[in-house]
Parts: structure tokens; sequence; C-alpha cells
């Protein structure tokens, strides 16, 4: 049934403009096999889930807890870029710690999350509360008493 609808998706649209295979070519080469997980330092990069119709959020801290999560660097890239009209939907698979397989099929996170500063913070907001310094000077004062 998917199929049969991203073919007349495709029909009614026309399509992406650009195939993608320099860009996966590309970003494959760089990117190799590298993880979320295994990134230098906490990132976040929003996308948007096709098949499902909802914002999927990759990101270090969640990689680490979630097995299905920590997706290659490279296909989050390539889904990242996906912008609807240039580039085809990125599909790939993960599998979780309970070997539960998962399937996305991407786009460019753009479409939902445009800012990708209020995507991090919202991703890092379940880490527990801020420092005191964080929430603002006079708190910050009244938890050093």
């Amino acid at each position: 049934m998917w199929q049969t609808t991203k073919n007349v998706w495709k029909k009614a649209w026309g399509g992406p403009k650009y195939d993608g295979d320099f860009l996966h070519k590309t970003i494959e080469k760089v990117m190799q096999d590298i993880k979320v997980k295994d990134t230098l330092s906490n990132i976040v990069v929003p996308t948007f889930d096709i098949k499902r119709m909802h914002p999927v959020l990759f990101n270090t801290l969640e990689a680490e807890r979630k097995a299905h999560k920590n997706a290659r660097l490279a296909d989050i890239c390539i889904a990242t870029s996906a912008a609807p009209t240039f580039l085809p939907a990125h599909s790939f698979k993960t599998e979780g710690s309970d070997g539960r397989i998962y399937d996305f099929e991407l786009i460019d996170g753009g479409v939902v999350a445009n800012n990708p500063t209020m995507a991090a913070v919202s991703a890092h907001q379940g880490d527990g509360p801020p420092p005191p310094a964080a929430r603002g000077p006079d708190r910050a004062a009244r938890a050093g008493r």
C-alpha cells in the first residue's frame, strides 16, 4: 500500500527534482560507518517520518539509551538533507536492543523543526533540572544561600 501511495504522489507532483545519488555517495564516503553515539560532541538532528507522519529527532543522548536511535550518521545526514521536491525521502532500518526492527522513511526535519536550536533544547530537557545559573540570576543567588 505504501508503495502505491508513493507512486500516486510522484505522478501528481512529478517527484523530486534530483535523484540524490551524488549526495548519497559523497556522504557515505565521508561518514562511513560512524553512528550517532560515536560523535565527539552531542548532536541533535531533526527529521520527519513521512510514513508515520511525525517528527523524529536523532540525538547523542537518546542514541546512548535506545539502540534503535543509534543509526548510521550517513543515513541521518542523507535523510535530513532530503528537502521535499528536491530530493527523495531516505529509507533505512535500525535494530533495537530487543531485536525489533525499526523502519524509517525520512525527509528534511525543517518541515517541522525549522529552528534546530529549539529541537536541541527540547531533546535535552529530559536530562534533569538545569544548573542554578541556567535558571536565572535571582534563583542562582537563592540556591547559593
